[in-house]
């Protein structure tokens, strides 16, 4: 029992992490969302969680019978299913994909809720705060499970390494998830893409974390490493949002953030009611929205004098 709880309080020091860095450190402190949003979503987090083990062990329960049949179809024990590669790699990833789904679509309905429904979620950055929180509390509880499961199979320093990478790539995935949601929030013509791009990214990540689970301490261990430079990835993909948007608030030079769309840059230029004149002050090309780059005296998509 020492040992669960060790785990488990040891995995809660990444999401705490990213959540003062973020929320709290620099620029994201300035544009705090209300604490009771950030509460209310944190709790929110801990519900969906709640659900996702319990749908999961439903799963698992339903899911043992026809592993048995598997077994005797196919091979003389479990063991001999492990060394067989193909069938370790499709009954792994289709395991995934039903936690995975189970996951995105509880993600994507408690956040969405939460923002649309709370008028003071009026910029990216409250919509990725509280995904933070929701997606810490989705953790914590999805770790608790993780550890009953993980402990009498692994090493408690192998099951701790495992639940930090988890419970911080929830509260990435939800943050992910929370900034497409609030985009969507601001504008009604892009309302349905970014609709999709966040369910679709909570789904991608949260498959990656499943296949990790599944495959974890067998052949396919670098997978983790995988995660862990995905998560690097998001970090940087996130924070050049939060610092995109806050000096667009204040007016201040700003510079494309990592792999944008157009579609993203309309609708922050839009939430912030930028004139014509700011826009090209602020190195925006006014008619088509793309940022302009130096030497640049026309637009060479639109053609409009800069």
């Amino acid at each position: 029992m020492e040992r669960e709880v060790l785990s488990f309080i040891v995995s809660l020091f990444p999401p705490i992490v990213w959540a003062w860095f973020y929320v709290f450190m620099k620029k994201g402190r300035k544009w705090l969302v209300p604490f009771k949003a950030i509460g209310s979503a944190f709790i929110r987090g801990i519900v969906a969680g709640g659900i996702a083990v319990a749908v999961q062990l439903a799963l698992v329960k339903i899911s043992s019978g026809m592993k048995g049949g598997l077994f005797e179809l196919f091979f003389s024990s479990p063991e001999n299913l492990l060394t067989n590669i193909p069938v370790l790699v499709f009954t792994s990833a289709l395991s995934s994909y039903f936690a995975a789904l189970v996951d995105a679509k509880l993600l994507d309905y408690f956040l969405k809720s939460e923002i649309t429904k709370r008028k003071n979620v009026t910029k990216s950055m409250h919509g990725v705060q509280m995904g933070i929180f929701l997606g810490f509390g989705f953790g914590a509880v999805k770790n608790i499970f993780f550890i009953t499961q993980m402990i009498p199979r692994y090493s408690v320093q192998e099951t701790i390494f495992f639940v930090c990478v988890s419970g911080l790539s929830y509260t990435f995935f939800a943050s992910v998830l929370g900034y497409f949601l609030s985009l969507a929030k601001f504008h009604k013509l892009y309302q349905k893409q970014f609709f999709q791009n966040a369910f679709r990214s909570a789904f991608l990540l949260c498959g990656l974390l499943q296949i990790n689970y599944f495959l974890f301490g067998q052949v396919f261990y670098f997978t983790v490493w995988v995660l862990i430079v995905g998560l690097g990835i998001l970090f940087k993909y996130l924070i050049a949002r939060r610092d995109f948007e806050s000096k667009l608030i204040e007016r201040g030079e700003v510079t494309p953030p990592l792999f944008y769309e157009k579609r993203e840059i309309i609708t922050f230029l839009v939430n912030e009611n930028l004139s014509f004149y700011e826009m090209k002050q602020l190195a925006f090309c006014p008619n088509c929205f793309i940022i302009k780059e130096e030497g640049w005296h026309t637009c060479p998509y639109c053609g409009t004098k800069l």
